[in-house]
């Protein structure tokens, strides 16, 4: 069966979900919770969310019987035993999920940037449930290049994917998320170009298992490839030496520069001039940004479309600065 860590972090988005809604009505309605009834409101709101409301989305997707395994299954080594006192900030509340649901094992979710991604998603999401409900079925996907142990999945939906990411890329986000959001910001109220693939969350997840804690930091982001029937996937870094993938019959292989650069020989792609423009001046916003929070390291994701004569592209991973 599955291994759905997703599932964890739907139920304690839930919990921010209402949060927000009670805070909200609090400024809304004039309601004084400063004698514990906020409290009590938010205890009682862990009874609304159950495992029987994950079998449908409202973006459609399949399900199945849930299911939860240790984190210990998975990759471990580079991403505990650092200090999380960085995390100690109201803007990254930590939920415990085990209050209302009966889990074999205890867990809690911290919840980077809560306020932030939330106002982020109501911008990019049809809304914060349709959201919560993509994340709680998800499906292995396995995608070229990731770590071997790695957790690495799309919701199965496909509209997002959720990637485990190491100590580095944890904190080096930290640090530049306020620029990040900027940034994205900027784009979505004026227009501006760019082809940043939006990070939607960013979660740090603990379980306590025979009284040893296990944390496992995650990535939700959305699927650049989603609606698309892909024919070709390129991962591209502007450089020849040692990227090159031999050819495959996998429908799923992520194909390199040199690849690329062949490909291109015998089965050119042409775009309009207009087009062209677009896209260079999204690379140009971009990049321009990375390299404002000294982030050197990233792809450029290029899918083909056949079908609908169409080309994704998009900026991918990229949460790792310069040193």
């Amino acid at each position: 069966m599955e291994d759905e860590i997703s599932s964890i972090i739907a139920y304690a988005l839930a919990i921010s979900d209402e949060r927000h809604h009670l805070i909200d009505l609090k400024f809304e309605n004039g309601m004084d919770y400063s004698k514990g009834e906020y409290a009590k409101a938010i205890e009682k709101s862990f009874s609304f969310l159950s495992e029987s409301s994950f079998s449908s989305s409202p973006w459609s997707s399949t399900s199945s019987e849930a299911s939860l395994s240790s984190l210990s299954s998975f990759s471990s080594d580079d991403f505990s035993g650092y200090d999380s006192s960085s995390l100690l900030s109201p803007m990254h509340p930590e939920m415990t999920v085990n209050g209302k649901v009966t889990l074999k094992d205890k867990y809690s979710v911290t919840v980077v940037y809560d306020n932030q991604f939330f106002a982020l998603r109501k911008k990019c999401c049809p809304s914060e449930l349709a959201y919560i409900t993509s994340l709680s079925r998800c499906k292995k996907w396995n995608a070229q290049g990731g770590k071997s142990k790695a957790y690495f999945v799309k919701t199965t939906d496909d509209r997002f994917i959720i990637k485990q990411i190491n100590k580095t890329e944890f904190e080096s986000f930290i640090k530049f998320a306020p620029d990040y959001f900027k940034h994205v910001y900027h784009s979505l109220d004026t227009g501006s170009q760019t082809c940043l693939a939006k990070i939607l969350g960013i979660y740090q997840v603990k379980q306590i298992k025979h009284g040893k804690e296990v944390k496992i930091d995650l990535m939700v982001m959305e699927n650049l490839l989603f609606g698309h029937n892909i024919s070709r996937i390129y991962d591209l870094k502007g450089a020849i030496f040692s990227r090159r993938i031999t050819d495959s019959n996998d429908h799923d292989t992520v194909y390199l520069d040199q690849n690329y650069v062949e490909d291109m020989s015998f089965s050119p792609i042409y775009i309009g001039g207009r087009t062209k423009h677009l896209l260079q001046r999204a690379i140009w916003n971009d990049t321009s940004f990375l390299t404002s929070v000294n982030v050197m390291d990233y792809s450029l994701l290029v899918g083909v479309d056949k079908e609908k004569h169409e080309l994704v592209f998009g900026i991918i991973d990229y949460l790792r600065q310069y040193t």
